[in-house]
C-alpha cells in the first residue's frame, strides 16, 4: 500500500473516531452536498479534474500537495488553487513559499497521519526469521519506478553496495509489487524478500533500523510509522526529514555506511502524533 494511500485510509479511520464519516469518491457515495471534499491526487491533470468534480459535490474543496514542490507557474496548479477553498502541505518550507506568493487561498501545514488514526497494534505473527548476531535493515519499494534517469526507491543502491557493509548487516526487502524480485537472487544470503502485503507496523516492530535510500520523496509515511514505532530510520538527504531522522549524502556509499554505524548505536527516535482535531479547525475555519 502506497504511502498516499495509508494516510487517506489514517484520514478516514481518524475522522470516524470523532463520529464523522468520510465517503471515498465513487464508493457508496450519499446523495447529499457534502460539507468538504480532500482531494489527493498527486498527478496535476488529475488533481484538477478532481477539484472541477468536487465543486459540484461539496460546500468547500480542498487538497494536499503530496510532494515537496507545486509549481505556481504551472497552469492545471493554478486552476488547482484558483478554484479550491484551502491547501495542505507536508513540509514547513512550501508553507512558507505559498504565503509568500500571496494565494488569495487558505495555506496550512498538516501530518499525513493523525494519532486517532494509527494502529499501533501488532500482530503476533512472526513476519521474518531471525538469527541471533545480525541487525536487521527494512528496506521498502512500493514499485520499480524511476525519474530522470534515477531508481526512486533506491533499493539498486542498496543491492550494487551489500558486499561493501558488514556481515552483520541483513536487509528485510518488502516489494510488494514484487519489481525486484529477479534483482534479489543473487543476495539471498543477505537479503529477507517479502513480495507481498504485510502489516508495515508490524514488520517495523521486528527490524532494527529503517532504511530510506530514495532518490525523492514527500513527507515519507513509511518514516512517520518508524518514528512513532520507536525505530531508528536512516534517510537519504534529498529532502528535508524529520527530526530523529539519521540522514547520509544521497548514494554516496561511504557516508551511508558510516550513519548506518551512527544509527545502529542511536538512542531510538519518537514522534508523537498530532490529533486530527488539527485537520477539522482547519475545515472550520475555511472562508
Amino acid at each position: 500500500m502506497g504511502g498516499v494511500t495509508v494516510s487517506i485510509k489514517n484520514l478516514i479511520v481518524a475522522l470516524a473516531s470523532k463520529g464523522i464519516r468520510a465517503d471515498l469518491l465513487g464508493r457508496k457515495m450519499r446523495i447529499i452536498q457534502y460539507d468538504v471534499a480532500h482531494i489527493h491526487y498527486s498527478n496535476l491533470a488529475k488533481r484538477l479534474l478532481g477539484v472541477l468534480l468536487a465543486k459540484l459535490l461539496a460546500r468547500k474543496v480542498i487538497f494536499t500537495v503530496h510532494g515537496k514542490f507545486l509549481d505556481m507557474d504551472n497552469r492545471y496548479n493554478q486552476l488547482s488553487v484558483k478554484l479550491s477553498d484551502g491547501v495542505i502541505v507536508l513540509n514547513a518550507k512550501l508553507l512558507t513559499q505559498l504565503n509568500e506568493s500571496n494565494l488569495e487561498v487558505n495555506c496550512t501545514l498538516l501530518p499525513s497521519i493523525f494519532a486517532e488514526g494509527f494502529d499501533g497494534g501488532v500482530c503476533k505473527e512472526d513476519l521474518i526469521e531471525k538469527e541471533s548476531g545480525y541487525t536487521y535493515l527494512l528496506l521498502y519499494a512500493f514499485d520499480k519506478n524511476f525519474k530522470d534517469g534515477h531508481e526512486v526507491y533506491g533499493v539498486s543502491f542498496i543491492l550494487e553496495n551489500l558486499h561493501l557493509l558488514e556481515q552483520k548487516y541483513k536487509f528485510v526487502l518488502l516489494d510488494i509489487n514484487g519489481r525486484y524480485r529477479e534483482d534479489v537472487v543473487p543476495h539471498l544470503d543477505r537479503v529477507i524478500y517479502i513480495d507481498k502485503v504485510v502489516n508495515f507496523v508490524s514488520l517495523l516492530n521486528q527490524v532494527d533500523v529503517y532504511v530510506r535510500p530514495t532518490f525523492m520523496d514527500g513527507a515519507s509515511v513509511a518514516v512517520q510509522e518508524a518514528l512513532v514505532m520507536n525505530v531508528p530510520v536512516l534517510a537519504s538527504d534529498v529532502v528535508d526529514r524529520p527530526e530523529g531522522v539519521v540522514v547520509y549524502k544521497y548514494m554516496n556509499i561511504k557516508d551511508f555506511i558510516s550513519k548506518l554505524e551512527e544509527t545502529n548505536h542511536s538512542s531510538a527516535p519518537f514522534m508523537e502524533l498530532q490529533s486530527v482535531d488539527k485537520y477539522l479547525d482547519f475545515c472550520q475555519k475555511l472562508n
